[in-house]
């Protein structure tokens, strides 16, 4: 007989299909992460401000991105179904997932809005199998400042593709879209006569 023992954030409890798969006795102990939670635009440029130079990046580009992504929703989540089926399903990890933790790969979370494949791809699961990827995706949305950061990393690896290494063609990769550089842009400027320079 087969024994699950499961206490698991919500992440995790839609992965009861892949255990019972399991031919072993499976336990699972799992703390969910305390949420540091961030309620005004002040505190996520404090993160900008901290986080951004340290990839090269204007905070105030951070945080018109964060605007312009999510409106400083750091808990937001998307299901990109098409982003589903033709990159998730095909790639060499997530077609070996399980298809909850492949929804959860072609999903967009937090601030900027980053695929759990695009998390994949920048190298934030230290182990890529089905459970590993579900905790680490549930401790990136508790934490703000890894999303920032995430993000930044995310942002200067597109900036380093190709042979065009301008912020423009880095935003145009980030999203997929030449569209979303302006409105980045549009957001920025507004951003800036508040904000004025960083400091």
């Amino acid at each position: 007989m087969r024994r699950i023992v499961l206490t698991l954030s919500f992440l995790l409890c839609i992965l009861v299909p892949l255990v019972m798969g399991s031919e072993e006795v499976v336990a699972f102990t799992y703390t969910q992460p305390e949420r540091r939670v961030l309620v005004d635009r002040d505190s996520v440029y404090a993160l900008c401000k901290t986080i951004a130079p340290k990839y090269g990046f204007n905070p105030l580009i951070v945080l018109a991105q964060v605007e312009q992504e999510s409106s400083y929703r750091e808990t937001a989540v998307r299901l990109e179904q098409n982003y589903l089926v033709k990159y998730v399903q095909t790639d060499p990890v997530g077609s070996k997932c399980s298809p909850s933790v492949q929804a959860l790969l072609a999903s967009s979370f937090g601030f900027g809005q980053l695929l759990g494949h695009s998390l994949l791809q920048v190298g934030y699961f230290p182990a890529t199998d089905s459970v590993s990827i579900a905790v680490r995706l549930d401790e990136y949305v508790a934490s703000p400042d890894q999303q920032i950061d995430t993000m930044c990393k995310f942002l200067q690896k597109k900036q380093g593709m190709g042979t065009d290494h301008s912020l423009d063609a880095a935003l145009t990769r980030y999203n997929g879209s030449s569209d979303y550089p302006p409105l980045v842009y549009a957001r920025f400027n507004k951003l800036h006569t508040i904000y004025g320079d960083p400091q």
